[in-house]
Formats: structure tokens, C-alpha cells, sequence
């Protein structure tokens, strides 16, 4: 396949749809990881209203990959982000390992580096 900035490719994998696509499209993220998932759950959106494109963090069970997070980007017009595609992406190369990310809304992304400065992203897929 290919996208406006390159050539993705897409498949099923057991329950998941999996697309990869090079890390250099990716956009900017800053990272901010706490001590745990509760602290990430406290965070006040009146806090988060002059961050930059931030995901916050926090290991649920760093042995398993599960990670929560919540994305903010208050200077891109996106007070929180139920799910954060790119960011999570660039999270898994910056960890260097599969992860599963609980993000909001019942959202689920499950990121992992690839081979060639690739990036792989997946998750459940409903028809609507």
C-alpha cells in the first residue's frame, strides 16, 4: 500500500490488524512517564492546557508490555486524545520492545519496533 508519505503495509495477524510504516513519518511526541497507572489516571485536564503534544505513562506490568496512557495536545486543538497511533509507536522504538497500550474509551493499541526503521501498530478492527 501506499500512503501519502510512503509505502505501508497491512495484514491480519489472529484477532488484529497490524500496519507497518517507517518511524521517520511519524510526528513529535514528548514523553512524561510517572510512577504508576493511578498517577496517570489523577492528571486534571485544567493541568494538561499549555502541554505540548505529551503522552503521559506509567507501567501497568512492564514484564507483560502494558502500558496506560493519555495523550494530551492542547497545541494541536486536542485536549486528550482517546488513542494516540503515533505516539505509540514511537514509544515502542523508544522502549525497544512489543507493548500493549490501554489508552481511553476503551481504546487498545498494541505498537512494536520493526525491522528498517519500520514500526508496527495494531489493534482490533470493527466494521461499522
Amino acid at each position: 500500500m501506499h500512503s501519502r508519505d510512503g509505502e505501508i503495509t497491512a495484514w491480519q495477524e489472529d484477532e488484529l490488524t497490524w500496519v507497518r510504516g517507517p518511524l521517520a513519518i511519524m510526528p513529535p511526541w514528548n514523553y512524561k512517564q510517572l510512577e504508576d497507572a493511578e498517577a496517570v489516571e489523577q492528571i486534571k485536564l485544567e493541568e494538561t492546557k499549555d502541554w505540548q503534544h505529551t503522552m503521559v505513562w506509567a507501567w501497568i506490568d512492564e514484564v507483560k508490555g502494558l502500558i496506560r496512557v493519555r495523550t494530551f495536545a492542547a497545541d494541536w486543538d486536542i485536549p486528550e486524545a482517546q488513542g494516540n497511533g503515533s505516539g505509540s509507536v514511537v514509544l515502542a522504538d523508544k522502549l525497544g520492545r512489543p507493548i500493549e497500550i490501554l489508552h481511553g474509551e476503551g481504546a487498545v493499541i498494541f505498537a512494536k519496533p520493526a525491522l528498517n526503521d519500520c514500526v508496527d501498530i495494531g489493534g482490533r478492527v470493527l466494521e461499522t
